[in-house]
């Protein structure tokens, strides 16, 4: 066992201290080989909670599946990695098979017979493998940082494009307001200085998602090149401890200059196509330059440094694809027209659709506002996010994050996991980033809640947690992370809220005492509106939807909405659910900013290869594009996970 053709190297002898470390040895890799996972895609898969710490370096999770300094929690993470899928009783089973062996490994070791021979072998081997290795990291640490000079250089000018954009934007308002002012207004006039505008505006936007991306692009590469820098360190260390020098092959080569149009003066169309043109250019630089990092960062095992590993599938329409942070959804994406649409209709009036003499009190002018946005933009840039985190990489990178102000509704059918997905939420807020945020649960206690948060957060099997069969490894994890869990701003009321009003009166004096940064309803269609009771129930959800929103414009915080599905979506093929589906769906479509509809197909289709994952469907975006994020379930453990 072990021993078959799989992906990646093949496997080298088992060099364990002892004939039961070598044992087990054997039988993680006969799991890696079941389950056709390489080493390299299980490197990509580990996560900091399977180590209670960093995941080991690439070279060194080698190392351990040699059989040294293997690891109790190594031994869990293979088995957790090779088998998502099982129960939680099938896995503590799982376990217990191999855990004998484990112990007889630190009380009473079968000594492992040496060789003088096979041991010169086996170092020359680890030499030569060290090497590989380290000109692999090397080789990632020179176009990374080649990546991180592009991207920089990108950015820079497409900021100063920026301005120039929306000064031309400005001017054409004021040159079409002025056409229109006039006595006898030419109406081919008016339509060409229209199209020019509505195309500058267009430009605005672009520029603004690919300055994001670019600032995206270059944060990552020098993360990239930082984990590489450490990495080199580390395997220059190991061939030190094997008495081999290492030659140094010097610097790399340096970088292509990015050069892209300077910005231009006046706003007519030769500006405008100058603007395109940059925007082409950028754009084939920062793909090229993505691909080059990302394959980088998979040769190291890279992830950012909040502990989120390179997450999931972002996919425009449908599952299988990933689409580049920041880029929008075209309409030639296949599946794109199936129930997700590439804009949303209900966005508010811009400048050219209000009438002259019709402005609400409140308007200022673009000059006015121009240095506050940019400024705001630069510190998305920086930052890497305008909002809150969700937890999932790929989900923040589509939505940039949870703003304030926003209705953020999370929908699904029965049993579909909406109470678990808005929980992980919850814990990345206040347990992930110490922020304060309010659970109003109107389907289960407050016990049930906490349970569900210590699964999630210590891996502890739910269903062991209820039976009251923990061991002393449970009680371990679950001791390691309660300070952490204690410690957070996650305060929970359960059915005690029997009506909106109350909630809301709760919400403000939360949100006065403790600052409280999100607010999740669980669930919505559970909330009687005693404010003005209507009929049917679909317009009392009307006026619930809307509350949730004031609600959130008063407070200033995200809220989230937790809402059932209708069934009619089961009885189609396939059975992806769309915004028709919502439970009184008009309200909460035309209310919410954001929605998110949660699909697992294994729910419906028992044999799937997509068995434990699940689609979180941005069906509406009211700020943004849509698409598919694609995580995992882990359901044993109560909780979502970024898939890898």
């Amino acid at each position: 066992m072990g021993t078959s053709k799989r992906p990646g190297r093949p496997w080298a002898a088992a060099r364990g201290s002892c004939t039961e470390i070598n044992d087990l040895v054997h039988i993680l890799r006969g799991w890696l080989d079941a389950s056709n996972v390489s080493v390299t895609r299980l490197h990509r898969l580990l996560t900091p909670e399977h180590f209670g710490g960093d995941v080991p370096a690439m070279w060194r999770l080698r190392e351990q599946l040699n059989g040294v300094g293997l690891t109790w929690e190594l031994a869990e993470a293979v088995a957790d990695v090779c088998f998502p899928y099982e129960s939680g009783q099938h896995a503590s089973d799982r376990l217990e098979v191999i855990r004998p062996l484990w112990e007889a490994a630190g009380t009473a070791p079968t000594a492992a017979v040496p060789h003088a021979a096979y041991d010169l072998v086996e170092a020359q081997k680890g030499t030569i493998a060290a090497l590989e290795d380290l000109n692999r990291v090397r080789q990632a640490f020179e176009i990374s940082e080649q990546a991180r000079v592009q991207a920089l250089q990108v950015a820079t000018v497409l900021f100063a494009l920026l301005g120039q954009a929306q000064a031309q934007v400005a001017q054409l308002t004021r040159q079409l307001d002025a056409i229109r002012a006039s006595a006898h207004p030419e109406p081919v006039e008016v339509r060409t200085t229209s199209g020019r505008l509505e195309r500058a505006r267009k430009q605005t936007e672009d520029l603004r998602l690919q300055l994001a991306r670019a600032e995206a692009e270059r944060d990552k590469a020098q993360q990239v090149a930082d984990l590489a820098a450490r990495q080199i360190i580390d395997l220059e260390e190991e061939l030190r401890e094997l008495r081999r020098e290492v030659k140094d092959d010097g610097p790399p080569s340096g970088s292509t200059e990015v050069v892209l149009p300077a910005p231009a003066d006046a706003a007519d169309d030769v500006a405008l196509d100058q603007v395109d043109a940059a925007l082409r250019k950028a754009r084939d630089v920062l793909d090229r330059e993505h691909e080059a990092v990302q394959e980088a960062a998979e040769d190291i095992g890279w992830w950012d440094e909040t502990d989120t590993r390179i997450a999931g599938r972002v996919v425009p329409g449908r599952t299988g694809e990933r689409i580049i942070p920041g880029e929008t959804v075209g309409d030639e994406v296949p599946g794109a027209g199936e129930g997700l649409s590439r804009t949303t209709p209900d966005n508010p009036r811009t400048g050219e659709d209000v009438a002259a003499g019709d402005f609400p009190p409140a308007t200022f002018p673009l000059g006015d506002v121009l240095v506050g946005a940019l400024d705001q933009i630069e510190a998305i840039g920086t930052s890497g996010s305008a909002g809150l985190p969700t937890g999932f990489k790929d989900l923040d990178i589509l939505t940039g994050g949870l703003h304030p102000g926003q209705l953020i509704v999370l929908a699904g059918a029965t049993s579909m996991g909406k109470s678990i997905l808005a929980q992980d939420i919850l814990r990345s807020v206040s347990i992930g980033q110490g922020l304060p945020s309010v659970l109003f649960t109107l389907e289960e206690s407050r016990n049930d809640v906490v349970m569900r948060l210590l699964s999630a957060e210590c891996r502890v099997a739910l269903h062991r947690m209820r039976s009251g069969t923990m061991d002393d490894e449970d009680w371990t994890r679950l001791a390691r992370r309660m300070e952490d869990v204690s410690a957070a701003p996650l305060y929970i009321q359960d059915g005690a809220t029997p009506s909106f009003r109350e909630l809301c009166e709760h919400a403000r004096q939360l949100h006065a005492r403790n600052g409280i940064r999100l607010i999740v309803v669980d669930a919505m269609h559970l909330l009687a509106n005693d404010l003005r009771p209507l009929d049917p129930h679909a317009e009392e959800n009307t006026e619930i939807a809307l509350g949730l929103k004031l609600l959130a414009s008063e407070l200033e915080v995200p809220v989230i909405a937790v809402s059932q599905l209708t069934p009619t979506h089961e009885s189609r093929t396939p059975t992806m659910p769309t915004l028709a589906d919502l439970h009184a769906s008009g309200s909460l479509e035309n209310h919410a900013d954001l929605v998110v509809l949660l699909y697992r197909e294994d729910a419906y289709v028992r044999d799937t290869p997509r068995a434990g994952e699940a689609d979180l469907i941005i069906a509406k975006h009211r700020q943004g594009p849509t698409g598919v994020v694609t995580v995992l379930f882990q359901g044993h453990y109560s909780r979502f996970v970024d898939f890898s």
